[in-house]
């Protein structure tokens, strides 16, 4: 589990630390999926619509980490006590697939095209 905040692009941006397991599994194999969630159903969680958004996570070039970073902190105020410290950067999930489940027997493929033009 990790905040993310989209990007213009609907791509997910993380900012994460060097030091972190998960970061180390990213430099070793870039292949990742982010599963996001809407709220919880109380009385039936599987109505519950999710997604789960697959691709490789790379570090955001430094051309483009100025735009990371004012996206990243708008959703996350807070984040800006790391967002300058040196083992931390701004990593980004090019999405090639999404599989949404919208509840019960409502579940499917979704392109990227679609996806990125939703709102």
């Amino acid at each position: 589990m990790t905040p993310y905040a989209l990007d213009d692009l609907m791509r997910p941006i993380f900012l994460i630390s060097g030091l972190a397991v998960h970061t180390k599994n990213l430099e070793a194999d870039s292949r990742a999926s982010l599963f996001v969630t809407g709220e919880a159903e109380v009385d039936d969680p599987l109505q519950t619509a999710r997604a789960n958004l697959l691709g490789e996570v790379k570090p955001v070039p430094e051309e483009e980490a100025g735009d990371a970073t004012a996206t990243y902190l708008a959703a996350h105020p807070s984040a800006g006590q790391w967002a300058g410290f040196g083992d931390f950067r701004f990593y980004r999930l090019e999405v090639s697939e999404i599989y949404y489940v919208g509840g019960f027997g409502e579940m499917g493929w979704v392109g990227v095209g679609d996806y990125r033009g939703a709102s």
